[in-house]
Formats: C-alpha cells, structure tokens, sequence
C-alpha cells in the first residue's frame, strides 16, 4: 500500500529522529507521530522512544493500526488492486506495548507534551498552517520538532510560520534503498 510501502525509509527515517535526539540531547522519553497512518513508522521510532503516542485524523487508518498492533494480517476489501497491509511485527522488532494509537484531536490535555515531535505527512492534513502554530503548546523546553516538507511547504514557508517560535537547526537527508531516492527534513527547536 503508497503510505506503508517503504519499510527501509521508515527505519531510515526513525534512526535519524534517534540520531537527532542524541546530538541535540533530546530527551527520548516520549514522541508523537502526527498522521501515522497505519503505524509502520510508529513502530520503529518504538525502538528509540519509551512512549510513541501515534495519531491520525482517520478512523479506518486507526482501525487498522489497533488491528496489526494485535497482530492480525488485514485483507484490502476496497475493490482496488492494492495488496494486502501487512507489517511484520516480529521483522521490525517494534515495541507495540509502547505505541498508543488515538485519534485526531488538539486537546493537549489528550494529547500532552512530547520530547519529539514528527511530521512526515503535511500533505495529509487539511491545515497545516494551523498545526505548525500551535506545536509549541505540545513540544517540551529541549524537545525536538522534525518535518518533513511537501510541496507546499519548502523549508522556506515552515521557517515563515515557525520562524516565531522556533529555530530552525538543520536538516537532515534520509537515505532510501529501495528506490534509490533520498528526502529530506527539517530539525527545529523551540526558541528560549
């Protein structure tokens, strides 16, 4: 399936916010995945982080996530020739007790505060702008915040609305094997 296909830029991925995190003496004890989708990448910044709170504005995405997290195969039933979701739990090695899945919300309070910060989909979100200000509300003092930019959002265009209350510290790329292309993303901190 186009969002879980890539299981090696979804290690690749999670051990450079691991690699972040050290270098900039993150804490790892807690991380939140905005749009995790079905989970894959939930899982393996579960390796690095002692919580993974992993959130999705789609309730059949959750489903599905809550569905592999207890280990069932699920079966496309859409009609459409997409194989099957399936992510090897086992292969991965993920922490599954360490990943909560919850649906998309704003509530700090539901949400709470978070030593890392990933946003990988802004594509998916229905407003981004609306997001990217208010993550300071939820990012801790010495936390991390890291994006991956789309199309419309260039570094440029984060660093207009974070700009505020951030610092932009980098960017790193994140190699993928399997189709030989690398992405980049952007390592923010809140200002102090």
């Amino acid at each position: 399936m186009g969002v879980e296909s890539d299981a090696d830029s979804f290690r690749q991925f999670a051990h450079v916010c691991k690699e972040a995190a050290m270098e900039y003496e993150c804490p790892r004890k807690k991380a939140l995945n905005i749009m995790c989708s079905v989970g894959r990448f939930s899982y393996e910044l579960s390796k690095y982080f002692d919580k993974v709170i992993a959130i999705d504005h789609s309730g059949r995405l959750l489903d599905a996530a809550i569905k592999i997290q207890q280990g069932e195969t699920l079966e496309n039933n859409s009609g459409k020739d997409l194989p099957l979701i399936n992510i090897p739990l086992a292969e991965i090695e993920a922490n599954t007790n360490r990943v909560t899945f919850k649906q998309f919300n704003w509530l700090p309070n539901e949400i709470g505060v978070s030593d890392l910060i990933v946003m990988a989909c802004l594509h998916r979100l229905s407003n981004p702008k609306a997001w990217l200000v208010r993550l300071w509300e939820i990012i801790r003092r010495h936390g991390l915040l890291i994006i991956k930019p789309s199309d419309d959002w260039d570094q440029e265009s984060l660093r207009a609305v974070l700009g505020k209350k951030f610092t932009l510290l980098g960017t790193r790329l994140v190699p993928s094997k399997s189709d030989m292309c690398h992405s980049s993303v952007t390592i923010w901190r809140l200002k102090h």
